[in-house]
């Protein structure tokens, strides 16, 4: 009777050979959420509803799987340079070697990008650090919400108001609410505040500690800039902020999901991929990432996770494309899988070879 759950596993890992080799996509189509870092040719990384997606040379998008964390797939996260931390249920560093075990690094409620500087800031267990090591305790502001960096100057948000850091502390309370900061000016901290159910676009003055609110919404993107303004996109409208008020724009029945401004370039992204924006009032968009394609990651830790979200949206057995108006292509006989191959399964190995190796428990060990 020991030998049934041999037999159990056994059987259940050698079904797995018997999966289709083409699955079809039949999961929630993927979705970009953040542009994570950029340089001179567009964005290097992206957080996704399937973990983070790194820009490949060849144009396609290597997947930076969740099991190099703890397999949380809405994790936040933040990258500089080429150096990324995530913040899950802990925060976890990522290696030089992009294959190596991530560094585990404690209770990290907060972090941000310095793109300016090409530094990483987060907060753990309420004190301030940097690629340098601690720079401070943080003061008192009730429950931390979110985090923004700019240029050596950090602000963390939450309920009760923002603590400002260059070098030291500084506190602007502010009335008790949720809020999401967004953006870190010369001159002001600007963010989505929760109110009455809505959302409202809040922006924070740093000179006299003004607070300004905008137009409620029920659907809120931004604020972000775009050129040399601050935008929203508010339930399906642009409004832009000049002279101290915000102006309607024009609708835009694109449906956006995302909206921000990473060194300077406005980007936006809806179910059909990424897009750069210009900053007309109707603002163009310029197509820079599809999931066509991302590809496999060449890390072994993420076969599983490529073998759940390739499977889902039809990806296996295909080779990514390398532009956003290219299509996956059927993976020739014989030759090698960037789209990742069902048909081999690598990560069967192990678990059959676990399998055959197990032992039987003894009775003192049940």
């Amino acid at each position: 009777m020991r030998s049934q759950p041999r037999l159990g596993l056994l059987a259940l890992a050698l079904a797995a050979f018997a999966l289709p080799q083409r699955t079809g996509a039949h999961g929630p189509a993927p979705a970009v959420l953040e542009v994570l870092a950029a340089d001179v040719d567009g964005p290097t990384w992206l957080r996704a509803t399937v973990g983070l997606l790194r820009r490949n040379p060849d144009g396609t998008w290597a997947h930076v799987c969740p099991a190099h964390w703890d397999d949380n797939d809405r994790m936040q996260a933040a990258v500089a340079g080429d150096s990324a931390l995530v913040v899950s249920a802990t925060g976890y560093r990522s290696a030089t070697d992009r294959c190596e075990p991530w560094t585990e690094l404690g209770p990290v409620q907060q972090a941000a990008a310095d793109h300016a500087a090409g530094e990483l800031h987060w907060v753990r267990a309420d004190v301030l650090y940097g690629d340098a090591g601690e720079l401070g305790a943080l003061p008192a502001i009730g429950t931390l919400t979110s985090m923004v960096a700019d240029d050596g100057r950090i602000a963390v948000g939450g309920r009760e108001g923002l603590a400002l850091w260059d070098g030291e502390w500084r506190v602007i309370p502010l009335p008790s609410r949720l809020r999401y900061l967004r953006a870190l000016t010369a001159d002001a901290v600007y963010g989505t505040a929760g109110i009455d159910g809505r959302l409202v676009p809040e922006r924070v003055a740093l000179g006299d500690e003004t607070v300004t609110l905008g137009p409620p919404a029920d659907q809120l993107l931004g604020p972000a800039l775009f050129g040399g303004e601050m935008r929203v996109f508010a339930d399906g409208e642009w409004l832009a902020e000049r002279g101290g008020e915000w102006v309607a724009l024009g609708t835009d029945d694109r449906r956006w999901t995302y909206v921000d401004a990473v060194n300077g370039v406005t980007y936006a992204a809806s179910l059909d991929g990424l897009f750069r924006l210009d900053d007309a009032d109707a603002p163009a968009a310029e197509p820079l990432f599809r999931f066509v394609q991302i590809a496999p990651s060449p890390c072994a830790v993420c076969e599983p996770d490529w073998a759940h979200y390739g499977g889902e949206a039809g990806w296996l057995e295909t080779m990514a494309a390398t532009s956003p108006d290219g299509e996956r292509q059927p993976i020739e006989d014989g030759g090698c899988s960037a789209g990742g191959s069902p048909g081999a399964l690598p990560w069967l190995a192990p678990l059959l070879l676990a399998v055959i190796r197990r032992r039987p428990r003894s009775s003192s060990a049940r």
